[in-house]
């Protein structure tokens, strides 16, 4: 069954998926947000190549939308519109992403372990920081390796025999041991309260 030919991604589709602004501060995190977020409408609105850089441009404001019209004023508009989202995100990285700042990250990743057993929070930052740093996680097998790297002493020598072969399975392993090592903690506890 024909249903005719697929409509187009409109700015008003992309507009009312709500993208977030880019408001040029923040630094690195600030843009890889957005970066994600921009990309996650686009995905949604089928968001054809010629239209992302135009569609994305509109969500620039404050110091980033006069950053933006220099480039417009320098290239025309029509070659900035041309542009792939791939050259605009490279030209968005080199203005709003310092090198210190990205090194900063990347000493954050490098020397990134669990604290207080909070294993929730050991995730969400490796998670948010390898995304950030993709030079340093240069593959699935070394993101398993930094991983297992950061955790305490006794759950890293259970997750390495159990030799994970994704990032995955070794989280979920440590997880399953920090949750399960809090019990025990716990128990313990609570059976010297009784005791006293």
């Amino acid at each position: 069954m024909n249903q005719g030919p697929v409509k187009a991604c409109t700015y008003k589709d992309f507009s009312n998926a709500r993208p977030r602004t880019f408001n040029g501060t923040g630094g690195v995190i600030a843009l890889k947000r957005w970066i994600e977020k921009v990309e996650s409408v686009f995905e949604i609105c089928e968001c054809p190549e010629g239209s992302k850089v135009k569609f994305a441009a509109c969500t620039f404001i404050d110091q980033a939308l006069p950053w933006w019209n220099g480039h417009i004023e320098a290239m025309t508009l029509p070659v900035s519109n041309s542009m792939t989202w791939e050259e605009l995100k490279e030209m968005l990285i080199a203005e709003y992403c310092p090198r210190g700042e990205i090194q900063k990250l990347e000493q954050e990743l490098w020397k990134l372990t669990v604290q207080n057993s909070d294993i929730d929070a050991y995730i969400s930052r490796f998670n948010e920081l390898s995304l950030l740093c993709p030079g340093m996680i240069t593959s699935k097998g070394k993101k398993v390796e930094r991983f297992i790297w950061g955790l305490t002493p006794p759950i890293q020598g259970n997750v390495i025999s159990s030799k994970p072969e994704t990032y995955d399975s070794a989280k979920r392993l440590a997880k399953k041991l920090y949750d399960h090592s809090d019990k025990k903690s716990t128990k313990a506890a609570e059976g010297e309260n009784k005791q006293e």
